[in-house]
């Protein structure tokens, strides 16, 4: 009886262990940068990201971001310090998330793979900055909000 039990508790742990890997395996690249890290300070978990979940994560980072900026950009509403200026300082999480893990690592524990996808970004990450800043659509609300703050 006893070997019975233990062969069965041998292979329940098997099966845990296996188990544990296929849902590790079976995370999107990239997915780590998806949320705030749940870790004491918000410190990323670097024992789970892996270098694959660096790119996804800029790429989608910089989606986001865009799709964020527009959605200031052509806002029907009048502009407000809220809706301009915070909803700006607000945007690009997942890009910020991952760019101080990325360019962290890169400058504490360079190698040649990570220098490689930083040559890649670089041209990506300029375009994406430059389209924010020099989006015309922002300009007329940032006047506004100016001159509103200096009449009060």
């Amino acid at each position: 009886m006893k070997k019975i039990l233990l062969i069965l508790l041998a292979a329940m742990t098997l099966l845990a262990c296996n188990n544990a890997k296929t849902g590790e395996q079976a995370r999107e690249n990239g997915a780590i940068f998806y949320a705030e890290f749940d870790t004491p300070f918000g410190m990323p978990p670097f024992d789970q990201i892996s270098f694959a979940d660096f790119k996804p994560a800029f790429l989608k980072g910089m989606k986001e971001e865009a799709g964020e900026i527009d959605s200031i950009a052509n806002n029907a509403e009048p502009p407000t310090f809220e809706n301009t200026i915070a909803a700006l300082d607000n945007s690009g999480r997942l890009l910020n998330r991952v760019s101080r893990v990325f360019y962290g690592l890169k400058g504490a524990e360079t190698n040649d793979s990570i220098q490689a996808l930083a040559e890649e970004l670089s041209p990506l990450m300029s375009e994406h900055r430059d389209n924010i800043n020099f989006n015309d659509k922002h300009e007329p609300d940032y006047r506004t909000v100016s001159f509103a703050g200096q009449l009060l």
